[in-house]
């Protein structure tokens, strides 16, 4: 089944048409899952696009490419609409050729639309997941111009801490093969409510891949609480037979990172509800060197929560 909404704006000119026509494909009953790439079109965002085309062709999922821009400012009541008429074509210019550049670059088939937003990015990228109820949203780490530090450095810790929807930040470098092992770092507490189970069992069984679920710590005993929550973990992951690995010591940020390069870690999911490493992405030089230059996405999965009202 097809169904098709066109925009009026397009009728008399199919070329604009965005979005494939706005096309969503469905599978019987089943909508097709949906993979949000948010873009401001740099360099660094445009192989986070790539990496998530790639990532929804493994899963036969569709890609919506999202672009957002600030508005120009008014004058008092006065606003510039041919400046924000320029701004408006030149981005959908830009995003029908990332489109192509998508297309021409996979292999598989792939359905892609997109779309351009004027507004706060943040706030415009919750409204996109909010009707689409995204797989996962995609978005560079960094760029290298002012812009791009603003919208995908800090911006993409940002992102990651605040959207309760799944959040894969892609390293400059990094491009999409195979998603092999997942890492989980986990504190063990407060497991129940932090740690979303159905979100974590879909992508192992999607891409077939192995679990790790990482502990690290200071050198003490483990505690009646991590025994429980190592406990609780193995119950509700045991159809993805996770391997559970409990490290000591002190840096656990920097614990997180040997495990990933020495296991050879694809995709490093981390709780931001529990979890200080993203704090340390902004804050500590070798672990936002990780995140901005290292091979490996780094995704955050927030707990089990309403996402009715962000």
């Amino acid at each position: 089944m097809e169904i098709t909404c066109i925009d009026e704006r397009y009728q008399r000119n199919p070329l604009a048409v965005p979005v494939d026509l706005m096309t969503v494909q469905m599978d019987g009953n089943r909508c097709m899952k949906t993979i949000i790439a948010a873009t401001d079109l740099s360099a660094t965002a445009t192989n986070a696009a790539l990496y998530a085309a790639e990532m929804a062709a493994a899963i036969d999922a569709e890609l919506f490419l999202l672009h957002v821009y600030v508005p120009p400012v008014g004058v008092g009541d006065i606003i510039v609409p041919l400046v924000y008429d320029t701004w408006r074509k030149e981005a959908e210019i830009q995003m029908v050729a990332l489109k192509r550049k998508i297309l021409l670059h996979l292999i598989r088939p792939l359905h892609v639309r997109w779309e351009v937003r004027a507004g706060i990015y943040l706030t415009e990228l919750k409204g996109a997941c909010a009707r689409l109820d995204p797989y996962t949203v995609v978005i560079g780490a960094n760029g290298t111009s002012t812009l791009d530090r603003l919208l995908f450095g800090s911006h993409a810790i940002t992102t990651m801490k605040q959207l309760p929807w799944p959040v894969i930040c892609v390293p400059p470098d990094a491009y999409f093969s195979a998603i092999h092992k997942v890492a989980l770092a986990c504190d063990f507490e407060h497991v129940p409510g932090i740690v979303p189970f159905p979100e974590i069992v879909q992508l192992i069984r999607d891409f077939k891949a192995e679990l790790h679920v990482l502990h690290i710590g200071p050198r003490a005993p483990i505690t009646p609480v991590t025994l429980s929550g190592a406990e609780f973990l193995m119950d509700h992951l045991d159809v993805c037979h996770p391997q559970f690995h409990f490290l000591q010591q002190e840096d656990v940020d920097e614990g997180i990172l040997d495990f990933v390069q020495y296991h050879g870690v694809d995709l490093l999911i981390v709780l931001p509800r529990r979890h200080r490493f993203l704090d340390a992405l902004v804050h500590r030089s070798h672990t936002r060197w990780f995140v901005l230059h290292n091979l490996v996405p780094l995704m955050s999965l927030h707990g089990p929560k309403k996402r009715d009202g962000w």
